[in-house]
């Protein structure tokens, strides 16, 4: 890989947000943010260019579910996929996340081979689908017409 890909670590807790960044510099571009306020500011500084965010949920100022509802406001930012980092681990607590567009779901305390695997897994997975979608446009692009006359000819 040339470069690196950015991943932003939104955590209030100033050890558990260096935690996160030393697991994922070794592999990762970090960004730091405090809250879901600072987390928004920085998105529209570097927009598609975060590949994963890590979202604490108990946070002052914003706390991650309204972040989430921001971030899966915005059309630009929508797609960024989200893992949710908190110490609460109920079922009820993964469940929300999840139906507020959390991609993924992990307790704390951190394991540091399970956060790399999972983020790793996720930004492959969300690559490939920005390739797929990248391939559809062309396609559509270059034989949509002819793709429509053979459905009208059907």
């Amino acid at each position: 890989m040339l470069f690196k890909r950015k991943i932003l670590v939104v955590e209030d807790n100033e050890i558990n947000r260096a935690t996160l960044c030393v697991i994922l510099s070794s592999q990762y571009t970090v960004l730091e943010a405090e809250n879901g306020e600072q987390a928004l500011s920085l998105l529209e500084k570097y927009r598609e260019g975060i590949s994963l965010i890590l979202l604490d949920i108990v946070m002052p100022v914003m706390d991650g579910y309204t972040f989430l509802k921001h971030l899966k406001a915005d059309n630009r930012l929508n797609s960024i996929p989200v893992i949710v980092t908190t110490s609460n681990n109920s079922e009820a607590d993964e469940v929300t996340a999840l139906s507020n567009g959390a991609t993924d779901f992990i307790t704390k305390p951190y394991r540091a081979q399970v956060i790399l695997h999972r983020a790793a897994g996720i930004i492959r997975l969300h690559h490939a689908i920005d390739q797929i979608l990248l391939l559809y446009v062309v396609f559509l692009q270059r034989f949509g017409h002819m793709s429509f006359q053979l459905l009208l000819s059907a």
